[in-house]
């Protein structure tokens, strides 16, 4: 370009998704011009357009497992609850964790985050980690008067 001349252009692409990304997803508008000041110099050359790409890579979300330590009752305790990192907007993921303790002998038990899916959302524009949690009893120690 000559000195003081100056290219005006337009990229009109956009991309939402993880999967709206793909090679030249983001052309240049029709309406570009050479200005030199607020003068049209662009018969001056011969301009080749080329599209660009615009990327949207997936987000890392975790899903995990929540740990809870119980009182010895003597009855079978699990704790269902999870927690979700990472998630945009509205979108929202449900879970199934399952684990159960009955014993204090059991030592700690793992809290195993076994599915999820998105309620709300596109998956593909998440990586998701899953992350179990654990379960323990204790028993409770006698109080002196």
């Amino acid at each position: 370009m000559f000195s003081g001349d100056k290219l005006v252009a337009k990229a009109t692409g956009s991309v939402t998704n993880v999967a709206d990304t793909h090679t030249g997803n983001n052309p240049i508008a029709e309406e570009y011009m050479v200005k030199h000041g607020y003068q049209d110099v662009t018969a001056n050359y011969v301009i080749t357009t080329q599209a660009g790409t615009l990327t949207i890579n997936p987000k890392t979300v975790t899903v995990t497992a929540q740990d809870k330590e119980f009182v010895y009752t003597g009855e079978t305790q699990s704790w269902p609850k999870y927690d979700v990192d990472g998630l945009v907007g509205n979108d929202s993921i449900s879970a199934v964790v399952t684990g159960s303790i009955t014993f204090p002998t059991q030592g700690t038990v793992t809290n195993k985050l076994t599915s999820y899916e998105f309620i709300t959302g596109t998956p593909g524009n998440y990586t998701v980690t899953t992350v179990d949690g654990a379960t323990a009893l204790h028993t409770p120690t006698a109080q002196s008067r």
